[in-house]
């Protein structure tokens, strides 16, 4: 408190870097951990962080990786059976809001064939997809089929491979919730109590 004053930011940042920043504002060395700390951003004194973000989707089948710099965002999407899918929105047996919401969408694109473009935009993606973050926010106008903006996503597709590599990272349909079940799973102790035999029933006595 009275450290930081309210400010907005373009710095491009990570999740990994809120740690090394939390430790570091409390007067500590920050552990050698993937993200660096955004305290100096947060004091004013730079706007530069980060040359970009590196971004991963692996869930429900569906899998992508992205690249954000303060201006651009890259999405690649590999070539795949399934659909994009997220099953905190779009699972039919959810109550929650937004997935009640993706529901009626649903029921709309039956009969208007605008809320069915607006589905198959969601759902269904190109291989490449560039939004200027800057102007276009919402990602709506993807670039990518631009011939103007070729350059721009050869230029981010191979710092995105770069950082694919540099992470050992490869494209998987295989959702680490998943795994992360498996392993809890695993770790819990064994049931050891054994059934309770049943003795055999008497013969009736005559």
């Amino acid at each position: 408190p009275g450290k930081v004053k309210p400010a907005v930011t373009d710095a491009v940042a990570m999740y990994c870097d809120i740690v090394p920043t939390l430790v570091d504002m409390a007067g500590g060395s920050a552990p050698v951990v993937d993200g660096n700390s955004l305290y100096p951003v947060l004091k004013g004194e730079t706007s530069d962080h980060r040359e970009h973000a590196y971004l991963v989707h692996q869930a429900d089948g569906y899998t992508q990786r992205a690249i954000r710099s303060k201006e651009y965002k890259l999405i690649w999407n590999p070539k795949q059976d399934n659909d994009y899918y997220l099953g905190v929105m779009m699972a039919s047996k959810s109550g929650k809001t937004f997935a009640k919401a993706w529901r009626e969408w649903q029921e709309q694109a039956e009969t208007d064939p605008d809320a069915q473009t607006k589905i198959d935009r969601i759902v269904k993606h190109p291989e490449f997809e560039l939004y200027n973050i800057k102007k276009d926010p919402w990602e709506l106008d993807n670039l990518a089929g631009n011939p103007e903006y070729v350059p721009k996503v050869k230029e981010m597709h191979a710092q995105l491979q770069a950082e694919m590599e540099k992470l050992s990272d490869t494209f998987s349909t295989a959702d680490p919730k998943d795994a992360k079940r498996a392993k809890k799973a695993k770790a819990r102790p064994a049931d050891r109590t054994k059934p309770t035999e049943k003795s055999e029933p008497s013969e009736p006595s005559e």
